[in-house]
């Protein structure tokens, strides 16, 4: 599949799921179609886990980076030494 013919699917797919999750006073459809209110009951069951998650992602990246020694002052002190001796 050409690299057009890809792109073109992608804009359908993208089409079609935002009008499948559009509200019904938005975008007028058949009524099993309704599919704005389960989203919406996903998206507010996903969001608070998606928190936890990324929050749980920065505490362990910050813990991380608190343990490692900081390469900016160890090369500041390799620099003082080397022109001190120099």
């Amino acid at each position: 599949m050409g690299a057009l013919a890809k792109l073109l699917v992608g804009i359908v797919f993208i089409v079609l799921g935002a009008w499948l999750i559009s509200p019904f006073w938005l975008v007028p459809k058949p009524a099993y179609f309704d599919w704005f209110h389960p989203t919406m009951t996903v998206l507010k069951g996903i969001i608070p886990l998606l928190l936890i998650f990324v929050g749980l992602l920065v505490v362990w990246i910050e813990t991380e980076e608190m343990k490692t020694p900081n390469l900016e002052d160890e090369m500041k002190e390799k620099q003082k030494t080397l022109t001190a001796k120099g």
